[in-house]
């Protein structure tokens, strides 16, 4: 049975479901095993299936709670190693939600596009999604930082930096939430000043 789930893992899905379609009928444990494995594997198979269908419909958001499923179903049968079929289908929606991402930045969307980067960063770590979110953190740390460094020497440009900093970055990230916390003191310093 270990062999026909090892199958299924490296991506030998019909043959996995043969070998354990062959061990069902046997008695004992090992039977019951096998024809707990067999319908969990018909499942899990389903729900790519049901994903595929939705993601050819251009349904992605069916089609990712679907796979989503799929994957968790496969987490709880065989822990952290994932099957081929899995990481694909992680590749695959990570790929599209960089894309969507990409085409909210163009158009201005700017919260829309940090949201669909971090779920294809959650997807896949190490790609494309990651990379841009990653990117774009970098650049919100260092508009952040220049603006502190010039806080004391030219206000304005200061003021600049992190204006810049909210617009390109949503309300939830950190380095947002600096610089408007540097722009709200400076905007009361000024009022008790007047």
């Amino acid at each position: 049975m270990a062999a026909a789930l090892a199958r299924y893992r490296a991506g030998e899905e019909t043959e996995a479901l043969a070998a354990l379609a062959a061990l069902r009928g046997r008695p004992g444990l090992l039977g019951a095993r096998a024809r707990a494995a067999h319908a969990d594997l018909v499942a899990l198979g389903a729900l790519y299936e049901r994903g595929e269908a939705a993601f050819a419909r251009g349904d992605v958001e069916t089609a990712a709670r679907l796979w989503l499923r799929m994957v968790e179903g496969e987490r709880r049968r065989f822990g952290q190693a994932a099957s081929a079929r899995a990481a694909a289908v992680r590749r695959r929606l990570a790929a599209h939600f960089h894309a969507r991402a990409e085409a909210a930045r163009r158009e201005g969307r700017t919260a829309d596009a940090w949201r669909l980067w971090r779920r294809a960063a959650a997807l896949d770590p190490g790609g494309e999604g990651a990379r841009a979110l990653a990117r774009l953190r970098a650049e919100a740390r260092r508009l952040y930082r220049e603006g502190y460094r010039l806080e004391t020497v030219d206000l304005e440009r200061a003021r600049e930096r992190w204006r810049r900093l909210i617009a390109m970055a949503p309300p939830d990230e950190p380095y947002r939430i600096k610089a408007e916390a540097r722009l709200a003191w400076h905007a009361r310093l000024e009022a008790l000043r007047k």
